[in-house]
Order: structure tokens, then C-alpha cells, then sequence
């Protein structure tokens, strides 16, 4: 499926893998907004320091999204996985890319995800 058509947020989704444990969710969604978890920013700065192509920075940077993908899949956030497991394939070397811009892209869809997980 085209990302483009992937929803921001699909809580029904992410529910049904919890076996409906809408406590559970809710315990995911704060560990996932809390700033320790994952910060855009930092991600961005991470991203930026790889353009050296320094590959210990580029592996920590790396992680990082794919810390962040792993979470936002489980929260049926599959717009935001998607983005992130294309920036970390340009990190790790296995696809082509520009990885400053998708970052820009991924940042950017978190900061939208995030909203709509507050009003969850």
C-alpha cells in the first residue's frame, strides 16, 4: 500500500493486537510521548550527524528510528512506520535515500501522531 494511504492512526488495529486492553494502550501511548522515549528533535540531530558518514553515529541513529518504528507500529501509528522504516533503510545502507529529508518527514509525522494519541 502507497504510504500516503497508510492512516496516521489506527487505534481499533493496535486495540485488537492488545486483546483490547485499552489500559495497556494507555500506558503505551504515555512511555511512547514521554521525551525520553522519543524526542523529533534529537532524531533530526542524530540524522544530521550521520551526513559525515561517521557509521557509529549512523548505527546510533539508526537504532534510535528503529526503537521509534518498532512503537509507533504497535500503536497502530502505521504512517509514521512506515516513513521510519524507510529512513532507517537509508541509514543502514540498504536503500537509497535522503536521509536529512525523510527525517524532516518523520519528525513531521510525529509531531502529528502525537497529537491524535493525546486525545486517545
Amino acid at each position: 500500500m502507497e504510504s500516503k494511504y497508510l492512516p496516521l492512526l489506527d487505534s481499533a488495529e493496535a486495540l485488537a493486537r492488545l486483546d483490547d486492553d485499552m489500559d495497556l494502550y494507555q500506558i503505551l501511548i504515555e512511555t511512547f510521548l514521554e521525551e525520553d522515549s522519543f524526542n523529533p528533535d534529537t532524531m533530526e540531530n542524530l540524522v544530521s550527524s550521520t551526513q559525515s558518514k561517521n557509521e557509529g553515529l549512523s548505527e546510533a541513529a539508526a537504532k534510535y528510528v528503529h526503537h521509534m518504528k518498532g512503537a509507533a507500529a504497535q500503536l497502530g501509528a502505521m504512517r509514521l512506520a512506515h516513513y521510519a522504516q524507510k529512513l532507517e533503510d537509508v541509514l543502514r545502507g540498504k536503500s537509497s535515500g535522503e536521509a536529512t529529508a525523510i527525517a524532516k518527514d518523520v519528525a513531521e509525522l510525529y509531531r502529528q501522531t502525537a497529537s491524535l494519541l493525546k486525545n486517545v
